[in-house]
């Protein structure tokens, strides 16, 4: 996939090339959030669970709506 900005299209075959930090808004509602390594967060207005992308694909699709900078480009302060 080789995200680089926001708006693109996130399936289950891409999902586990997004990096930690990354949000996905759901097509179905609610978002998921990636959190680190394999460890993913799904939440709504009414309910969240912490699992890995292969229980949260059948969620999926969405639209990438955040992902992290990448911190090797980015210029001191």
């Amino acid at each position: 996939m080789g995200a680089t900005e926001s708006g693109q299209r996130v399936t289950a075959d891409n999902a586990h090339f997004l990096p930690p930090g990354s949000v996905v808004r759901l097509d179905g509602g609610g978002r998921l959030i990636h959190l680190h390594d394999g460890l993913w967060l799904y939440c709504t207005e009414h309910a969240w669970c912490y699992d890995r992308i292969e229980h949260h694909a059948s969620r999926l699709p969405g639209t990438l709506c955040h992902i992290p900078a990448n911190k090797d480009k980015e210029k001191p302060c």
